[in-house]
């Protein structure tokens, strides 16, 4: 009666825990209701499903039920609700439940940001019209009112353009693209940050005391040598002490002294415990 009297209003009818029910029994709660809903819910409740399943599982109701749309609900239990929800996309799904940084019970579901970010990636042509640049706002937005921060899991976050090795951050300080192959900048990721601490190389600690703390006559051999002596010492660095702390007084001892110039840094630096 309600198709029939209503034929344009949309129906939408979703099993429970429906990758861990046997087929022949989704078939035998959705078969008879086929011929009067729009949209079938499949959601993997209890977060079970492997890439695997969710293809074989789609692909299985695609072929009974071909003029149906399919809706997706990927818990991440194991760790997979976000592959598997481009598995299903990529499998004929029309339909994914996210949450902005994947927020729910337990491990949560699909994030939001993260899977708009991997469909972009796979086809930019699918997602044309979509604004983009408020998707880490809006995630730093969700973590700030809750008091926590975006996890470092999520791809849309500063984490990911985060560099702290050597041989990377030495790397990105000539060219960013080596290190960071996305376009984060498209999803409101535009800075960049490269952590000063144990691990970094005489590169970074190079650029740093150039253009963060203004010590002249800072040539490459200088770096080097500072860097060594750093590496010798990380062992100071505490509550009281910084790796910013000890770099410039490595740097004092030497005989090293700060201009008065202005900065002309671009890249944003951390230290190790903020301070």
């Amino acid at each position: 009666d309600l198709r029939r009297n209503h034929p344009a209003l949309l129906l939408r009818f979703s099993g429970e825990d429906a990758f861990r029910t046997p087929t022949d029994s989704l078939f035998a709660v959705y078969d008879p209701i086929a011929d009067f809903v729009d949209r079938f819910g499949t959601p993997d409740t209890v977060g079970i499903a492997t890439p695997q399943q969710v293809a074989e599982r789609v692909m299985l109701l695609r072929r009974r039920y071909p003029k149906i749309a399919l809706e997706g609900h990927f818990h991440n239990d194991r760790g997979l609700a976000l592959i598997n929800a481009i598995t299903a996309i990529q499998a004929g799904m029309q339909y994914i439940n996210t949450s902005i940084l994947g927020l729910a019970e337990r491990s949560g579901i699909t994030p939001m940001t993260a899977l708009v970010f991997n469909l972009y990636l796979d086809n930019p042509g699918i997602l044309e019209g979509f604004d983009f640049s408020l998707s880490y706002p809006l995630n730093v937005l969700v973590a700030d009112i809750l008091r926590t921060l975006v996890p470092t899991t999520e791809p849309i976050s500063l984490t990911n353009r985060t560099h702290t090795a050597g041989v990377h951050t030495g790397a990105v300080l000539k060219d960013a693209t080596v290190y960071e192959a996305h376009p984060l900048q498209k999803f409101g990721v535009t800075e960049q940050r490269l952590l000063l601490g144990p691990l970094s190389g005489q590169h970074l600690i190079g650029y740093y005391l150039r253009e963060i703390s203004y010590f002249e006559g800072i040539s490459d051999d200088v770096a080097a040598d500072i860097s060594n002596e750093f590496k010798r010492r990380v062992s100071e660095i505490n509550d009281l002490k910084s790796p910013r702390l000890l770099l410039e007084e490595i740097a004092l001892q030497n005989g090293l002294r700060k201009s008065s110039r202005a900065t002309t840094a671009n890249i944003e630096v951390l230290t190790n415990g903020g301070k």
